[in-house]
């Protein structure tokens, strides 16, 4: 088996707070679009994007700005942008180096909640 990975039948079980999986039948674009929404917005995946995101800015990008300028991070929805600014200013609080960076979740306004 794959090292972290999770089975769809566990995965439902813990966006469901434990219920099994019944035999009901759903359309598959409805769960399909429910599953990703899941894992896109899982804490344990945020944080990794998170991660990623802020060591690239800061080796790669700040540098070139030297201050004067500001980076864009865009995401699929204005909830995926709030959910990394939120784990971005939580990182900063715990020590792990992202304090010095700033962020402003945006999207279009079809994309307001």
């Amino acid at each position: 088996m794959l090292k972290n990975y999770t089975p769809y039948k566990l995965a439902f079980r813990l966006a469901h707070n434990g219920k099994e999986i019944d035999e009901k039948e759903v359309e598959r674009d409805a769960a399909l679009k429910s599953v990703m929404r899941w894992v896109r917005l899982h804490p344990y995946n945020i944080s990794q994007k998170v991660e990623i995101v802020v060591e690239h800015f800061r080796e790669n990008v700040a540098p070139l700005l030297a201050g004067k300028a500001k980076a864009m991070v865009v995401n699929k929805a204005f909830l995926d942008s709030l959910a990394h600014r939120v784990d971005v200013k939580r990182s900063g609080r715990a020590g792990r180096g992202r304090d010095s960076v700033r962020t402003a979740p945006a999207s279009s306004p079809s994309e307001w909640p």
